[in-house]
């Protein structure tokens, strides 16, 4: 038995929604923390901060991956995502946390 690429994927389940908020919100909250943590404690590297910061953009990654293939993952305008938009992100995800990553252990040095 084939899958159709466009059957309808369930919207309603509680993964989907730990899903969603996961990538959405907490996630980039937990990232948001870990940053300044790093800004304002003067550790050496790497400490269990960036190894828990690398697990978060994985983390991350996988989550919107699994949405958009599992869950009927959506953009922000309501279309249904593609993987060019998990591409999109995953470059925005990645550059945008290691400049972060950059400032934050700069920050910590002054």
């Amino acid at each position: 038995m084939t899958d159709l690429p466009d059957a309808p994927r369930s919207q309603s389940t509680f993964s989907a929604l730990f899903l969603r908020v996961w990538w959405m919100m907490v996630g980039n909250a937990a990232l948001c923390l870990m940053l300044i943590h790093m800004a304002i404690q003067r550790e050496r590297l790497p400490s269990w901060v960036d190894a828990a910061f690398l697990l978060v953009i994985a983390s991350l990654l996988i989550a919107r991956l699994a949405d958009i293939r599992y869950f009927d993952g959506r953009t922000a305008e309501g279309a249904r995502a593609t993987m060019q938009h998990f591409r999109l992100y995953g470059v925005r995800l990645v550059g945008g946390s290691v400049a972060s990553w950059g400032v934050a252990n700069s920050l910590a040095l002054l």
